[in-house]
């Protein structure tokens, strides 16, 4: 059975879908890693809890269903590119037993790339037309606020030529993170845009991609 890499796609909660984040398939399965792109339902339909919700329903689907998709359970992957890895974040830092009744250690790795992991400054700007968070909401949806006794080893990436918030975050985020203790591979990758970045998980050589096979150890 193969490890299972299950992909969040970006667009500031509100646009695309995972069938324009498929082009990234190749740089998983011609390794032998199973490769799951996640349809999620969009803000403003549904609320940001309700889209995370759905996100942690489909981590918990494959893992019950893997073994269908003839996906190996015990090495299961999260990635996501700006809002995706924003998801990412909060993935990684859920209580699975708790809430979900699954083990907690169910995710063996998460990749973030150009995430968002406070959202206290995304409360204050235009964004927030849409997204309509209030300072409970800013909690709940910040993974730097909520980081537990024990999360999967993390990549934190980010682009050289990214908007400077996108850089802060994660900087941040990963500083926290080995603050903690907790293992944190922080990627700063030259002379790349945000948009870049993401095109960088179809590029099978690619110093993010590179990083992504020795965590999943293929």
């Amino acid at each position: 059975a193969a490890p299972v890499v299950i992909y969040f796609h970006g667009g500031a909660w509100i646009r695309w879908h995972k069938d324009d984040n498929s082009y990234q398939a190749p740089a998983f399965v011609d390794r032998n890693i199973t490769f799951v792109s996640v349809n999620f339902s969009l803000v403003p339909k549904v609320s940001l809890d309700q889209l995370i919700y759905e996100c942690r329903t489909s981590v918990n689907w494959i893992w019950r269903n893997a073994a269908s998709f003839d996906a190996d359970p015990e090495r299961l992957f999260i990635a996501g590119h700006s809002s995706g890895a924003h998801i990412v974040g909060l993935l990684a830092v859920t209580n699975w037993k708790r809430e979900w009744s699954i083990p907690s250690n169910v995710i063996k790795g998460a990749i973030a790339a150009s995430g968002m992991y406070d959202l206290e400054p995304v409360k204050l700007s235009s964004r927030n037309n849409y997204l309509k968070l209030d300072n409970k909401a800013v909690e709940r949806n910040s993974a730097i606020r909520q980081i537990p006794n024990k999360i999967p080893p993390m990549i934190i990436a980010y682009g050289a030529k990214e908007q400077i918030e996108f850089r802060r975050q994660s900087i941040d985020f990963a500083t926290r993170l080995r603050q903690l203790t907790h293992p944190c591979a922080e990627m700063d990758l030259p002379n790349l845009n945000h948009f870049q970045v993401g095109e960088e998980f179809a590029r099978q050589g690619s110093p993010l991609m590179r990083k992504i096979y020795s965590l999943i150890g293929v």
